[in-house]
C-alpha cells in the first residue's frame, strides 16, 4: 500500500476545522477529555499542521511559543491510522519549522503518561515528576539537540522565567 502522505502548515479556516474534527475524535471522544478543555485555544503564537494520507487529513499538532520555549500540543493521528508512524513524521516535520521560525526555543511537550515512550522514541528526554492536566497524567519532555551552539543560543539560559531544573539539565549538555 503506497500512500502518497502530506504534512503541511494550515494555512485556512476549512483546513484548521479539519484539525478540530480529528482533536475532537481523539482527545473528547476517545479520551473523554472535557470539550471546553480541549477545544480551547491559545494567542496567535499557534501554528497547526495536518497530515494528510491521499488527500484525507489523517492527523494534526500544534506548537505555540510560550516565554521561552516552544510548546508542542494536540498531537494526535486518527485511529484508523496509527501504526504508520505518522506521529513521527508529524512531530519531525514540526520540529524542523520549529528550528528555521524559533530556533532560540527550547522544544517542550506536556506529554501523557502513554504517550511517553512515543516522544522517547523522537529524541525528547523526561524532566521531572508527573503533574495532571485535563485529570490525566502528564509529564514534562524536553528536546535537546546535540548541537552545544544550539543549547548555548537559547533563551531559557536568561530567563527568569525558566525553571532552574531546565537550565541545570541543559547545562549539562554543555560540558
Amino acid at each position: 500500500m503506497d500512500n502518497e502522505i502530506l504534512i503541511k502548515i494550515v494555512e485556512n479556516k476549512k483546513e484548521y476545522l479539519k484539525c478540530i474534527d480529528i482533536r475532537r475524535k481523539v482527545f473528547i471522544e476517545e479520551q473523554q477529555i472535557p470539550k471546553l478543555l480541549e477545544l480551547e485555544e491559545p494567542e496567535n503564537t499557534t501554528i497547526h499542521f495536518l497530515v494528510y494520507i491521499e488527500r484525507k487529513a489523517v492527523a494534526t499538532g500544534r506548537f505555540q511559543i510560550k516565554d521561552s520555549f516552544l510548546k508542542f500540543e494536540r498531537i494526535a493521528v486518527l485511529q484508523e491510522f496509527r501504526k504508520m508512524h505518522l506521529g513521527s513524521k508529524l512531530l519531525k516535520y514540526m520540529q524542523k519549522v520549529g528550528y528555521e521560525k524559533y530556533e532560540r526555543y527550547l522544544q517542550i511537550a506536556h506529554v501523557q503518561k502513554s504517550a511517553v515512550d512515543f516522544y522517547k522514541k523522537n529524541g525528547f528526554k523526561l524532566l521531572g515528576e508527573s503533574f495532571k492536566e485535563a485529570n490525566i497524567d502528564h509529564y514534562l519532555m524536553i528536546y535537546i539537540s546535540k548541537d552545544k551552539k544550539y543549547i548555548k543560543n537559547l533563551i531559557c539560559f536568561n530567563d527568569s522565567k525558566c525553571d532552574k531544573n531546565i537550565q541545570e539539565y541543559l547545562s549539562l549538555y554543555l560540558k
